[in-house]
């Protein structure tokens, strides 16, 4: 019964000291790992799909209430002339109203609201933008953009082009320092769209002579993915 116990304690001394021997051993092998981060940037171009005009409406009287009341008649004829178009979206926008006071005369009112006319259909957007200017109203400017199917399809696309540089360019920089890639881990993906900012018209007198329906050239749109990982390198 002595010895039974003598053997068990020394059996329980040995497993103590190899489990900190291991534990020794996987510290060095932590401690001879490189860590490097770095990030991949994947962009997917393709042309834009969709167009939006900017408009605006803008009347100037005596009294706000008068100021007011030729606005909601410019924008209710505008409304009218564009409403009800298949695959257009029209929209009166935000609204305005103040007051302003030369330094030799009367105080004047001048109120605003806008107007956007959106769809895919570039050629009817911009034909609907050129009624809007014989009614009167300002073209404050167009751009280009990408219907939500087309959005998604190029982020996606953006994202796994992405990914599948991670794994290639990590064993390329651990062989450039002498070394291999052990694994990857803690991966972070960030996908954006940038659509070409919009360019600004200038604003033109009411009492201005019609203008030439707009034109507006096709613009490039550019998604984009970036993917940041860190990767563990060693001998």
């Amino acid at each position: 019964m002595t010895y039974s116990r003598f053997t068990f304690g020394a059996l329980c001394a040995a497993g103590l000291l190899c489990g900190l021997l291991g534990r020794a051993e996987a510290a060095v092998q932590d401690h001879d790992m490189t860590t490097l981060n770095f990030s991949i940037t994947n962009e997917v171009r393709a042309p834009a799909t969709r167009l939006t005009a900017h408009l605006y409406a803008r009347s100037e009287n005596a009294s706000p209430m008068g100021a007011q009341k030729a606005l909601n008649v410019s924008i209710a004829a505008a409304m009218k002339a564009v409403s009800g178009q298949a695959g257009v979206d029209a929209k009166a926008g935000s609204y305005t109203i103040d007051d302003e006071t030369p330094e030799h005369g009367h105080t004047r009112w001048i109120a605003r609201q806008d107007v956007t006319l959106s769809g895919e259909d570039a050629g009817r957007i911009l034909e609907l933008a050129g009624i809007l200017q014989a009614q009167g109203l300002m073209l404050d400017g167009t751009d280009w953009s990408l219907d939500q199917a087309s959005r998604d399809a190029l982020l996606k696309k953006a994202r796994l082009e992405a990914l599948e540089k991670v794994r290639p360019q990590a064993e390329e920089n651990a062989k450039a320092l002498g070394l291999k890639l052990i694994r990857l881990h803690d991966v972070r993906i960030n996908a954006g769209y940038e659509g070409a900012p919009r360019p600004m018209m200038a604003a033109l007198s009411l009492r201005s002579a019609p203008m030439a329906p707009p034109q507006a050239s096709r613009e490039e749109q550019v998604v984009s993915a970036t993917v940041e990982i860190q990767a563990e390198l060693g001998e």
